[in-house]
């Protein structure tokens, strides 16, 4: 029995086509895989970022109570609580801003964007940081700066109702000060 040798060889190129295309679906999940996971890993890391801002001013009782005035009136503080105030503040947009950046290069979840949006949009209603914001946006970059001037002409059309304050019923005594 003779060997077909061209058969052969159109079976061996017909596997070899297969086992390509094999390999390219194969490094096409492993991308898609690894994509995924960066975004997870940028909104992990910048979701940690927050929350490392956040207890500074939680879980320290005079950052916590200059935090609350700044978000009031930033320009009425005292020279030394504005300051820290503008750390807190310079902070939690430079985070923002980071995300910015990755959601620019598709590197975010789009779940978190949404959520971190509303989030932005809760502090940005603070007369405070809007105060912050027009002394200090210089600092950030063109495009962040207009999409956070965006952020903020939205947030102008909404109640600001702080998370921190308490509004007296009628007839309530005033909370005492510890």
């Amino acid at each position: 029995m003779a060997i077909n040798w061209d058969a052969f060889g159109a079976l061996a190129e017909g596997l070899g086509a297969i086992a390509v295309i094999l390999s390219v679906l194969y490094l096409a999940t492993q991308i898609r895989s690894q994509t995924r996971e960066a975004r997870l890993s940028a909104t992990r890391e910048l979701s940690a970022e927050s929350r490392r801002v956040l207890e500074l001013i939680a879980l320290d009782q005079e950052y916590s109570q200059i935090y609350q005035a700044g978000i009031y009136d930033y320009e009425g503080l005292p020279d030394n609580d504005r300051m820290r105030v503008s750390y807190m503040f310079r902070s939690f947009l430079l985070i923002a801003e980071q995300q910015y950046l990755h959601t620019q290069h598709g590197s975010i979840d789009a779940i978190y964007l949404e959520s971190s949006e509303r989030v932005y949009l809760e502090f940005l209603k603070s007369p405070g940081l809007q105060q912050f914001w027009q002394m200090s946006k210089h600092a950030f970059s063109d495009d962040f700066k207009a999409y956070i001037d965006t952020l903020v002409a939205e947030a102008k059309t909404m109640e600001f109702n702080s998370t921190f304050h308490r509004e007296l019923k009628e007839g309530a005594a005033e909370p005492t000060k510890s």
